[in-house]
């Protein structure tokens, strides 16, 4: 499991990811939100821990910015020293899946980090559908406008991550973490050539609703729009041709 944690206290952070390492967790930390948002852009995380109050930014802000820009569902936990029952509440409303009061206990934050990671480990819907593409899980099975395609294991899942992530940045790096459940360092053209597969295979074009695109060194975004829907304000990143 792979925690990120946004922290400014650098005494703080170092303790959160001593506990967190000693209990088999891969654990990394940021100081300011401007490091934050670049790097959970570029690695997915299985759950953050979040500071509220930031030298640079907000983390109520951060959190809207997760669940709404970047549509991150990862558990979010908020540590701070803010006890007012209003405040609490609304960090929940906005997303948030728990808290803890600062100063942090080892015990009670271990606790709570592997209840929120139990909760993310629930088995999801076996059926995913995005437009004319359906795929349905536990039978392996997999549609395009109506007609049966052969995927193989690997496509099957990739396909089903990035329907489920549509509309945000899938990086090579997490792709192959979360996917091929490998180390996301090797240098290897796999992505992208399984990427090149299924999007010839599910017919994932601007005809059927949907824009994969490459996102120039950094890796890909599945957007889709239904019929008749007016197009998006254009992206930031520089983008390559489809691939």
């Amino acid at each position: 499991m792979r925690i990120a944690v946004l922290e400014d206290d650098q005494s703080q952070a170092g303790l959160l990811q001593r506990w967190l390492t000693q209990a088999g967790m891969a654990c990394v930390a940021y100081a300011t939100g401007t490091a934050f948002r670049s790097g959970i852009a570029r690695d997915a995380a299985d759950l953050i821990l979040l500071d509220w109050m930031l030298p640079d930014d907000d983390g109520l802000a951060i959190l809207v910015w997760l669940r709404g820009t970047m549509n991150i569902r990862a558990p979010v936990m908020f540590t701070t020293t803010r006890a007012e029952e209003e405040a609490l509440v609304l960090a929940l409303d906005k997303g948030a899946d728990d808290y803890l009061i600062k100063p942090l206990r080892r015990a009670e934050t271990l606790a709570r980090v592997h209840a929120l990671l139990r909760r993310g480990t629930t088995k999801p819907m076996s059926v995913v559908g995005l437009g004319c593409v359906q795929i349905d899980i536990d039978r392996h099975r997999a549609t395009s406008n109506g007609a049966q395609i052969e995927l193989t294991d690997r496509e099957l899942a990739l396909a089903v991550y990035m329907l489920r992530n549509h509309g945000r940045l899938l990086t090579r790096h997490e792709l192959l973490e979360n996917v091929w459940r490998t180390s996301p360092n090797i240098k290897t053209r796999t992505v992208d050539t399984h990427v090149s597969r299924l999007r010839a295979k599910l017919a994932l074009t601007p005809e059927n609703g949907f824009e994969l695109s490459t996102v120039y060194h950094k890796g890909y975004r599945l957007e889709f729009r239904e019929a008749g829907a007016e197009d998006g304000a254009g992206e930031s990143e520089a983008r390559q041709p489809q691939t």
